[in-house]
């Protein structure tokens, strides 16, 4: 059960990179209301990620 919740925020995380350097970079989906918490975003979802490939390592 615990690698699946691992699998699950990384697929989560993948999708927050996506939709917030869109629309940092093309201003899509939001029109880049504000491109500072897009970057904030952007960092979170690859804090997320490098969490959850590291549990996923960790457990058996």
């Amino acid at each position: 059960m615990g690698k699946a919740f691992t699998m699950i925020g990384l697929i989560i995380s993948l999708a927050m990179l996506v939709i917030f350097a869109a629309d940092a970079f093309a201003g899509w989906p939001f029109n880049s209301a504000n491109t500072t918490m897009d970057y904030g975003f952007i960092a979170a979802s690859v804090i997320l990620g490098y969490m959850s490939i590291a549990t996923f390592r960790e457990l058996p």
